[in-house]
């Protein structure tokens, strides 16, 4: 069986702390993450609206000098895969739409659970799609 890509995220503890206590979006700290046994700088903060009061958060990561990516929490879905496999399907119809995989989360080396791995829809994202460019480098295993 094929192991899931395993994110940590380190960051300071008043800074998770703070961001726990106001649970808001479009705020953000700036980590390290390990992704693919290379550490990168990121700024990382919460997504969502009502799923920001859930108990699994969802999180942005915006690695410097690469790409964004959402983490999906999926607490909504129990099978965490319908959200993976519209996308999927998208793709294979030719209609564009973030790639995605199913990741582990460890933050501050607490294991977090599995995520859902997006792809952001931004300039990169449309200027990919135009030269038909291969996932960020990043997010590949």
């Amino acid at each position: 069986m094929e192991e899931l890509p395993v994110r940590k995220i380190t960051i300071d503890t008043e800074d998770w702390n703070d961001l726990l206590e106001t649970a808001k979006r479009e705020r953000y700290k700036t980590v390290d993450i390990i992704m693919n046994g290379k550490q990168y700088k990121a700024q990382f903060g919460f997504r969502g609206g009502h799923t920001l009061h859930y108990s699994k958060k969802s999180y942005e990561v915006i690695v410097e000098g690469g790409p964004t990516l959402h983490w999906n929490a999926e607490f909504d879905d129990p099978s965490l895969i319908r959200n993976a496999l519209s996308f999927h399907f998208f793709n294979e119809i030719g209609v564009p739409s973030p790639l995605t995989q199913h990741i582990e989360v460890e933050i501050n080396d607490r294991p977090q659970g599995v995520y859902l791995e997006i792809e952001s829809v931004d300039a990169t994202f449309f200027q990919k799609k135009r030269n038909r460019l291969s996932f960020h480098p990043l997010c590949k295993q």
